[in-house]
């Protein structure tokens, strides 16, 4: 039994995704992660949106606990708020986002800029 569904894309990968993801049903139960461009050196972040379950919270935490960045959707912007508030309450978010900033946020990223 499959228990996690691994996505990893290049170029044309986001692209190919918005093709992909939404061919999924939209209870789909498996995680998906998804790699665009697999260069993983040393610093993480870990990005925490909609959801209606706690389950990311537990995730986020263990990449605050290893000193990494973790960003949260405001939760007044979700569709479903219970996995932004608990992962709001479980550790110290360094970024809480509206989605639309998240995404603006994520492309300054290869930039090199953070802030």
């Amino acid at each position: 039994m499959i228990d996690t569904v691994v996505i990893g894309a290049s170029a044309g990968g986001l692209t190919a995704l918005g093709i992909l993801l939404p061919c999924l049903p939209v209870h789909y139960n498996l995680p998906v992660i998804v790699v665009q461009h697999s260069h993983y050196e040393s610093k993480l972040m870990g990005v925490i949106l909609t959801g209606a379950s706690a389950d990311g919270a537990r995730g986020l935490m263990k990449i605050k606990s290893a000193g990494d960045i973790t960003v949260v959707q405001d939760p007044r912007t979700t569709e479903a708020e219970i996995m932004p508030k608990s992962a709001i309450s479980a550790c110290e978010i360094d970024f809480i986002l509206p989605l639309e900033a998240i995404g603006k946020f994520l492309a300054r990223l290869s930039d090199g800029v953070i802030l």
